[in-house]
């Protein structure tokens, strides 16, 4: 019988410990304003709150080690763009009300 384990180094089964990063985990609203460094992001997470979330995994000068969850289309989208090889980098993180809609975009 094969173990969890074997599994995880056969590539069957995703090591999901192992990428969703061993720090605090904070609201995206902790983190607008803030100059944060983008360790690496993983994609098309299933969140309690749905499918297709991004994990940021950050630091910052005030915040220290972190990461939050996105499903903010546009930021999902520039990170989309963002090969691996760039992390980390640098970025803000910005709100804006649009209507009833609150919007977020990394500058």
């Amino acid at each position: 019988m094969k173990s969890f384990a074997d599994l995880i180094k056969e590539g069957t089964v995703k090591d999901v410990a192992a990428d969703c990063y061993c720090c605090k985990r904070v609201s995206v609203d902790d983190v607008v304003g803030k100059q944060i460094t983008i360790l690496n992001v993983i994609k098309d997470i299933k969140t309690e709150k749905g499918d297709g979330r991004t994990l940021v995994h950050f630091k910052s000068d005030e915040l220290g080690e972190g990461k939050f969850f996105t499903n903010a289309r546009l930021v999902k989208e520039q990170l989309n763009q963002i090969p691996a090889k760039e992390y980390p980098l640098t970025a803000t993180l910005i709100k804006w009300r649009d209507g009833n809609k609150t919007i977020y975009k990394l500058t």
